[in-house]
């Protein structure tokens, strides 16, 4: 399972990537790279059953608690 998910990330890299290249917006290949590497950990945890807390509780506990916003 570990392959076919590296195998995956690294198809969607090498569409991606030149376009990036090509555009030459370093603003949005640090954004790219930073939802590209946070998604690919994520879902490496998940392959290897390691305990993850969800990233919606994580920012829903960062809008309560740091920017005192509720909804």
């Amino acid at each position: 399972m570990i392959l076919i998910l590296i195998i995956g990330f690294s198809a969607m890299l090498l569409i991606d990537l030149p376009r990036l290249i090509k555009a030459k917006q370093l603003r949005l290949f640090i954004v790219y790279g930073g939802i590209y590497v946070t998604a690919f950990t994520l879902w490496l945890l998940f392959l290897l059953r390691i305990p993850v807390v969800s990233p919606f509780t994580l920012l829903s506990d960062f809008f309560k608690h740091v920017l005192n916003i509720s909804y």
